[in-house]
């Protein structure tokens, strides 16, 4: 693989920005069909308890801990390119085995099948952690900063309805294979990794680019923690790396529940849970340039406390959707307008309240103590779950077993972190009652604003691909003619 080296330009190329587009497109196929509600289906299909659920889901969490160590070690490397595709790789070869394991346990070849998956899955992690650090780095300098927002605004764009519509694919034919679910989840993974190979492809055509900052400062052990001890003495900060750990801990604590609990006692089809993502996508991706706005004028405090306070409600939904599943797809609808809100306010509050000099650290430090707050979280949640077992009780027209138990502490927990966020001390913000008017008032026209954008990305690859034909079928006209002129 021939290595290539590009200096910073003014002018993005049209040829790095072709197979940064397909790779958009072929990551997240893979991503689409080898996660979230299907990576849990998954674990469900090999036997696994909540407890061994929770385990599995915290492992890419934990190893989120280790990314400053990593962060620390690549700003000082020359040949990020290379690094990044020497651990891509491997993670592409590992998905393939792990495609391999339903049909394996179906025919009694592998009687350990999650001990097999944690095993893997804690090596994609690791792996994963070290390339996304080395691919951040890297694109930062890759891109040219007058045309990051372009081109992370389109990845975004494509990459959530790509999510979106292969999720619902997905869906849809594992419901197919419901009958014999091992061949099914085996079949979509061997897609999901040879789309994964194939954005591998991609990405290997993109150039090295010089790192200015490659060599510089000496590590040691105590470097990191002697940082973050100072770190730590930023009490603004330190509020809203609170804030971030406290929202991510009552998040994950039932996250990964929701979709077991949908699964296994409301008995719902991939199909239905996809749908309810493609709702969530609408709203989200729709309205990021609307919260976008508002953040710059407004600031990011109050928009964040107006999304915390509405996450509260939407665990206590999904505790009485026993009775009609069909209300479900509005609340992903609402649930993404809030979602999107709060984590652009997240990024931008890190990156407003972290000084410039030593931002990657702050970042770093941020990232750690989140991690760890949303990687134990799942494990006490499967555990809670496992404790209470089958005993259930009556009260407000609904049973209230281990499931309903635990959605309804996370709804609770998700008020905590706005005591967190009244600490927080930002620059121009704006008075909370204020952006509730606003945001009262032109959401709707932010709605249809973002649908607009919505819809012209999805219509231009159709227009890439008439042109396309068009001119393949102009190519052989012009082949035939100049054909029979020869002949004549």
């Amino acid at each position: 693989m021939a290595e290539e080296t590009i200096e910073q330009k003014e002018d993005l190329p049209k040829k790095l920005l072709s197979n940064m587009l397909f790779d958009i497109g072929y990551v997240n196929v893979f991503i689409a069909l080898s996660s979230g509600v299907f990576m849990t289906g998954l674990l469900l299909l090999f036997g696994a308890n909540n407890s061994q659920i929770g385990l599995i889901t915290s492992i890419p969490l934990f190893a989120q801990i280790v990314a400053p160590v990593f962060s620390f070690y690549i700003d000082r490397s020359k040949e990020r390119r290379r690094l990044c595709l020497k651990t891509i790789f491997p993670i592409r070869i590992l998905w393939i085995i792990i495609a391999t394991l339903p049909v394996l346990v179906y025919y009694k070849l592998l009687p350990i099948p999650l001990t097999v998956m944690t095993i893997i899955i804690g090596l994609i992690a690791f792996l994963g952690v070290y390339s996304g650090t080395v691919w951040m780095s890297w694109m930062a300098d890759l891109i040219p900063e007058k045309h990051r927002g372009f081109v992370f605004g389109r990845r975004m764009m494509i990459g959530g309805l790509v999510l979106a519509l292969v999720g619902f694919a997905g869906g849809r034919y594992l419901d197919f294979w419901k009958d014999n679910q091992y061949f099914g989840f085996s079949s979509m993974l061997g897609v999901a990794s040879i789309c994964g190979l194939i954005s591998f492809v991609y990405l290997s055509r993109f150039p090295e680019v010089p790192n200015q900052h490659s060599g510089g400062g000496d590590f040691s052990f105590m470097t990191i923690p002697n940082k973050f001890l100072e770190i730590a003495k930023n009490k603004n900060f330190l509020n809203l790396v609170f804030y971030n750990a406290s929202i991510g801990f009552a998040t994950s604590l039932i996250g990964v529940y929701v979709t077991v609990f949908m699964l296994k006692e409301m008995k719902l089809s991939y199909t239905f849970l996809s749908i309810m993502v493609i709702a969530h996508s609408l709203t989200y991706l729709s309205l990021a340039e609307f919260w976008g706005k508002l953040i710059d004028k407004y600031g990011c405090k109050p928009i964040l406390i107006v999304c915390t306070r509405a996450m509260i409600i939407f665990p206590l939904i999904v505790i009485y959707a026993v009775h009609n599943k069909w209300i479900l797809i509005p609340m992903n609808v609402v649930a993404g307008i809030f979602w999107c809100g709060l984590e652009l306010s997240q990024f931008n509050a890190i990156l407003k309240l972290s000084p410039k000099q030593d931002r990657a650290m702050y970042i770093g430090f941020n990232t750690m103590v989140t991690s760890i707050a949303c990687a134990v979280a799942p494990i006490i949640g499967g555990f809670m779950i496992d404790e209470i077992g089958a005993a259930k009780f009556n009260l407000l027209f609904i049973g209230w077993g281990g499931f309903q138990i635990l959605f309804f502490i996370g709804g609770v927990l998700r008020y905590i972190p706005t005591l967190f966020l009244k600490s927080i001390v930002e620059p121009k913000e704006e008075k909370i009652e204020e952006v509730v008017r606003v945001i009262r008032t032109t959401i709707g026209t932010g709605f249809i604003d973002g649908m607009g954008v919505l819809i012209n990305y999805m219509i231009i690859p159709v227009q890439t691909a008439r042109h396309l034909i068009e001119h393949l079928i102009d190519h052989k006209h012009v082949h035939k003619t100049d054909k029979k002129d020869a002949e004549h």
